[in-house]
């Protein structure tokens, strides 16, 4: 009838209700089981382990048997320390510390050696009874419950103190965790009491478990279910301030899967003028122009040097600059993208690529005038010359004046053909519309941009050519003169006046693999490594107020770079200075050979119905007296010229392109459009200050049916000629 004893059945219920406890505590694992329950479990399996040793000890006369349920009962409460503190730890979401560490340690170590040993309790074993009468078996304490005491005073010392500290912990909850602690120190301490015989009460400790079990409960669900609603919160600021960061920012930032946009800021939004709904799940390689789709495949495929994209938008097209950054850790699957803006600072690179070449040709403008002026003195001295001989009396002029005359006419000839070199020079220099990649001849270029430079070059230093390379470059025309003239000025004024004969600028040009590389060599005052690392900073320059914008070399870089080039510099103070631009050769497949035309001889008695149309009436009459062998009609507006087409049928029109009432541009639009055939043989001209619309319709309507001004005699005549044979005007 022991079974039956009122103590005996209360130790039943406790194992009944930690059970309880255990497999609640399982549910909870199996519904979450991201959280960890290893300090929770320890706590319920120590208890269902002391309640079910509890049973034996007070159903059992055996003294051996009894002796070793009670050494385990204590040697495994050695184990709730370290498990209370693991479990401080584990609501702090952190690692276990050093005294959870210890102190789980010791009562690993306790249960072998008070278990195992009677160092924890010694026998013999002796029957005591309880305040109900009930009779039970214990022992005394030995000597290694003397070590293991001040042990446990220490755990529950730092129990006491991580309670108290406790940030995640409401107050409320650290006061009865405290108040837990005494209790179970009071009440330990009760039924070691009573195990030894001392006190006559009864058992009590297993009633403290079934309440460290339940506060263990109640207390994890309410932290986690705080410290679950703190994290959303900070999750929720910070995605708040991430998205806040994300759309202050002016670049665009695009998290792409497979090449698919699953989140965009605002920044990114705009610039492709899509709403936040419409730019999730858009193709990032659908966004942009035809064109760049291949560059951002190798973008999303892994490449990471930024590329240039262009982006169609209602209006005028959006230029990007779009470069891949490294995901986050763990997102390895996505790709941010990242994309500004640079329209507006494509278009000030423009500008103040336009405002260094007007720059040039203002520090060219005085030796410009020069090479001009010495040319256009003899040119109006032989034709004043021969305008007073042949306005004399004399009626036949002798042979030695008709060989004077012919050598002045040559004179002129050749003057003007000085001054128009220099004024293509400077129209190829100030062209700011032509952005064509092209083919160029370096040696050419570099020839004429010495001729430009000759004025800087005068008295400072001798030019040396040393020209290796045969081979054409890529490279837009105007673009590469501005880059070499600019090279070349650079040069020039690093060099003191008045030591000519000593100093030399050497420009070379070799060829390198598939490049061409072109070097700028001078024997100037050079530069040290503070100056060296920024010339190429925009308006940075060591010249005097006045004497240089800080542009050239800046703008050059951004050129050569826009070609496909590249450009460096190396110099040494006193050492002068070598600058090196590495452009791409043209491929040799890709080089043309002109064969000459062979020579047709123009069909005997052919006169052609020629109407010349031009508001400068000197230049419509010399075009007239230069194909004075054809019938030649001469108007100066392009009304005139409307009804002059009216009345006669001509086989060639040379039509200025720009005109005061009717351009040559509305004039062969007119025809075209009433199906005239003369309009597929017009020849325009122009000066060269082209609109945008008259550089378009030069290219591509009369695209190979134009020339510039001044137009050579040779010129009007073989337009003529092919016309009689059947050929385009201009073929050569």
């Amino acid at each position: 009838m022991v079974l039956l004893h009122p103590e005996l059945l209360g130790t039943f219920a406790i194992a009944g209700a930690l059970f309880f406890l255990a497999i609640r505590q399982i549910i909870v694992w199996r519904v979450s089981p991201d959280r960890t329950y290893v300090p929770w479990a320890g706590i319920t399996i120590v208890g269902l382990g002391f309640a079910c040793a509890r049973i034996v000890h007070l159903s059992t006369l055996d003294p051996e048997l009894a002796l070793f349920t009670v050494r385990l009962k204590y040697a495994a409460s050695l184990l709730l320390p370290g498990f209370a503190l693991a479990t401080i730890d584990r609501l702090h979401a952190r690692r276990f510390t050093k005294e959870t560490k210890v102190a789980l340690l010791a009562g690993l170590v306790s249960i072998p050696l008070g278990v195992v040993t009677p160092w924890l309790i010694a026998g013999p074993g002796t029957v005591k009874y309880d305040a109900f009468g009930h009779p039970y078996i214990g022992g005394r304490a030995g000597w290694f419950a003397l070590i293991l005491a001040p042990l446990a005073g220490w755990m529950l010392w730092t129990l006491r103190q991580k309670i108290r500290s406790s940030e995640n912990v409401p107050r409320r909850d650290r006061i009865t965790l405290r108040v837990g602690v005494l209790l179970f120190l009071l009440v330990g301490m009760h039924d070691v009491l009573v195990g030894l015989g001392a006190v006559r009460s009864v058992f009590l400790l297993e009633y403290v478990y079934v309440i460290f079990g339940w506060m263990a409960a109640s207390l994890e669900t309410r932290v986690y279910a705080g410290y679950q609603t703190k994290l959303d919160s900070e999750l929720q600021r910070s995605r708040e301030r991430y998205q806040q960061l994300a759309d202050a920012t002016q670049e665009g930032v695009f998290v792409c899967v497979g090449g698919r946009v699953i989140d965009a800021n605002r920044a990114a939004q705009l610039m492709l003028g899509l709403t936040d709904a419409e730019v999730i799940d858009v193709e990032l390689r659908d966004a942009v122009a035809p064109e760049s789709r291949p560059r951002v495949d190798a973008l999303l495929a892994g490449e990471r040097e930024p590329i240039e994209v262009t982006i169609p938008r209602a209006g005028a097209a959006l230029r990007g600059e779009m470069r891949a950054v490294a995901p986050p850790t763990g997102s390895e699957s996505a790709k941010i993208v990242l994309l500004r803006d640079v329209t507006a600072e494509r278009a000030m690179q423009s500008r103040l690529a336009v405002a260094d070449r007007l720059a040039a040709i203002g520090t060219l403008a005085a030796g410009t005038a020069h090479e001009i002026n010495n040319p256009l003195a003899f040119v109006l001295t032989n034709a004043e010359l021969m305008c007073d001989e042949l306005g004399s009396s004399e009626t036949m002029p002798t042979r030695e004046k008709l060989q004077r005359w012919a050598e002045q006419s040559s004179d002129i000839v050749a003057g003007a053909g000085r001054i128009k070199r220099v004024v293509e020079d400077l129209s190829t220099l100030a062209r700011e519309k032509d952005d064509a990649t092209g083919e160029a001849d370096l040696a050419v270029t570099l020839d004429n941009c010495v001729v430009m430079a000759n004025p800087q070059l005068r008295h400072r230093a001798r030019i040396v050519r040393q020209y290796e390379s045969q081979r054409r470059v890529v490279a837009n025309e105007s673009r590469l003169f501005q880059v070499c003239l600019n090279l070349i000025v650079n040069a020039a004024q690093a060099i003191p006046e008045g030591n000519y004969d000593t100093n030399a600028i050497t420009l070379s040009t070799r060829d390198e693999g598939d490049d061409v590389v072109l070097s700028v060599t001078d024997t100037g005052c050079g530069m040290d490594a503070t100056t060296l690392s920024r010339i190429f900073t925009p308006f940075f320059t060591t010249k005097d107020v006045g004497r240089g914008t800080g542009l050239g070399l800046s703008i050059s870089h951004t050129l050569v770079e826009g070609m496909g080039g590249r450009i460096d510099v190396t110099s040494a103070p006193g050492q002068g200075t070598t600058i090196r631009v590495t452009l791409r050769a043209v491929p040799v497949s890709h080089v043309t050979e002109r064969v000459p035309s062979p020579t047709t001889s123009t069909v005997e008695g052919a006169r052609l119905m020629v109407l010349v149309i031009d508001d400068e009436e000197m230049v419509a009459k010399g075009f007239a007296r230069a194909l004075q062998s054809h019938t030649v009609h001469v108007v100066h507006s392009g009304r005139h010229a409307l009804t002059e087409l009216k009345q006669h049928t001509f086989d060639l029109a040379v039509c200025d392109l720009m005109m005061p009432d009717i351009t040559g541009m509305e004039l062969h639009r007119i025809l075209s459009a009433e199906g005239n055939p003369i309009a597929d043989r017009f020849v325009f001209m122009t000066g060269g200050a082209l609109s945008d619309e008259s550089a378009e319709f030069l290219a591509t309507i009369a695209k190979d049916r134009w020339l510039a001004k001044p137009v050579s005699v040779a010129d009007l005549r073989r337009v003529a000629k092919n016309v009689t044979l059947g050929r385009p005007p201009l073929a050569k």
